[in-house]
């Protein structure tokens, strides 16, 4: 849980540290992560949260020497998109 704000804002970095303690958790234990399933909020922008792991794969962050992000799903509320956006 991330204890400082929305993870595609203010608390992506957050974020990322987060996913990296967890991993080292489960490294601890002798345990490995197939995947990560990461649900943000409603109002999350996918865009911000690729952009984020793109600048810290661009700068080397550790997380990077244990996983990677392979795929975005968004889900939408379909009968109420149009009309919200």
């Amino acid at each position: 849980e991330l204890e400082n704000g929305c993870g595609c804002c203010n608390a992506a970095d957050e974020l990322l540290v987060c996913i990296l303690q967890l991993m080292e958790m489960a490294e601890l234990k002798g345990q490995k992560f197939d995947r990560i399933v990461i649900e943000m909020s409603g109002v999350a922008e996918p865009k911000n949260i690729r952009r984020e792991f793109q600048e810290a794969k661009a700068e080397n962050h550790p997380i990077f020497d244990r996983a990677q992000l392979s795929t975005m799903i968004t889900v939408v509320d379909s009968p109420h998109f149009f009309d919200l956006y």
